[in-house]
């Protein structure tokens, strides 16, 4: 009976998981996979493949569940895709493509990485057409400017992603160098394009609609991620682009400058961030840590793979210490999510042993508010403002 009863329960909180399923979850997967990436980088292979081993198996959970979403709540991904201030958080499921990609690579696992690139691939140009149509429905229609936040800058993580795809690919044989130079380039200059063009949308946005205090500074950390990002794929294909000096001159300035703007971006960020934490302050978890996270593995890798390049030891030393601030975070913000789910789901059995059922109001199993079938979903969803606005 008691068996029987908890399969009902696991049930019940797997179709309600299902039920809540968004894209954006996958911010997890980019935050652990970047965090490995870096520590791979910094000598510590051991750590480096205990997290890439997370972050595959965190890709594996979401894309089964965001199938199973898609396949039996249509209307819920409908949903997301269909708002200017949460669709494109779904970017974040390529970006976590080609990072889980990468690390793939570098561990010595080029076909799964190869499977991975393409599925960015496939990803991308769906939903930059989705994207494309939902922008020009929204300035045909005069949105407000208050739908623009720092998600958007996901669109240009995404993309940038494309051209470190084509970067492992060639490098683990998947791709010709004619085909992977072209198009590595290709995607890192429509990524810089869409970092202007996004920067200037976010800026527009603040001085007419400024920062309610209702919204959180944590999707603005993706401003200094998406800038992160470009100079890390400069630092990939500069080596596809080495035998057309104007082309390598122009990257390398252009990652230079990314590097001091995402540079530029930590101080304010971070003050931004501290003035809008709740007072009085307790420890607790906040699911907007994972683009917190990722923007700060993503400088360290910045930094670890531009200053050799660059012959620049200083921007080196630089991703190194941002390496261990990430993964001090990511542990922090780990240990959070799994105290989080494991208090409510601790209470559930402790409820069903002492045989006071599974539906009872507001217990656990019936999908109240505060039980346990909100535990995962708080531990997964990316913090995007507002986002039920």
């Amino acid at each position: 009976m008691l068996m029987r009863a908890a399969r009902r329960s696991w049930r019940a909180a797997a179709r309600r998981v299902a039920r809540r399923a968004d894209p954006a979850w996958f911010a997890m997967v980019m935050a652990t996979g970047i965090v490995s990436a870096a520590l791979r980088a910094d000598g510590l292979p051991g750590p480096a493949a205990v997290l890439l081993a997370a972050a595959a198996a965190a890709f594996a959970f979401l894309a089964a569940v965001m199938c199973w979403s898609a396949a039996a709540f249509p209307a819920r991904l409908r949903a997301v895709l269909g708002r200017p201030d949460r669709a494109f958080t779904s970017f974040a499921a390529v970006a976590a493509s080609s990072v889980l990609g990468n690390g793939l690579a570098a561990a010595g696992h080029p076909l799964p990485a190869g499977v991975l690139a393409g599925l960015a691939v496939l990803l991308w140009v769906a939903l930059t057409c989705r994207i494309l149509v939902l922008l020009a429905t929204w300035r045909r229609d005069r949105r407000p400017a208050g739908v623009v936040n720092g998600t958007w800058y996901l669109w240009v993580v995404g993309t940038q992603s494309l051209a470190i795809a084509a970067a492992f690919s060639r490098a683990g044989g998947l791709l010709p160098a004619r085909l992977a130079a072209p198009a590595a380039v290709a995607a890192w200059s429509a990524g810089a394009l869409l970092y202007l063009v996004v920067t200037g949308l976010v800026v527009a946005r603040l001085r007419l609609a400024g920062l309610p205090p209702a919204d959180e500074a944590a999707p603005y950390w993706v401003a200094m991620g998406a800038a992160s990002i470009t100079v890390f794929a400069a630092a990939r294909i500069l080596p596809l682009a080495a035998t057309v000096a104007a082309v390598r001159l122009v990257i390398t300035t252009a990652a230079l400058a990314a590097w001091v703007l995402a540079t530029a971006l930590i101080p304010p960020l971070a003050v931004l961030t501290a003035a809008r934490r709740p007072r009085p302050l307790r420890p607790r978890y906040s699911p907007g840590a994972w683009v917190v996270v990722f923007p700060l593995a993503m400088y360290a890798m910045a930094g670890l793979r531009l200053g050799p390049v660059a012959g620049m030891p200083a921007i080196q030393r630089a991703g190194a210490a941002a390496g261990w601030a990430a993964a001090a975070v990511w542990a922090l913000t780990s240990a959070a999510a799994l105290i989080s789910a494991a208090g409510p789901a601790a209470a559930a059995l402790a409820h069903r042993r002492r045989g006071r059922g599974d539906r009872a109001p507001g217990g656990p199993g019936d999908g109240a508010p505060g039980g346990p079938g909100d535990a995962a979903p708080a531990a997964m969803t990316l913090a995007a403002g507002r986002q039920d606005r």
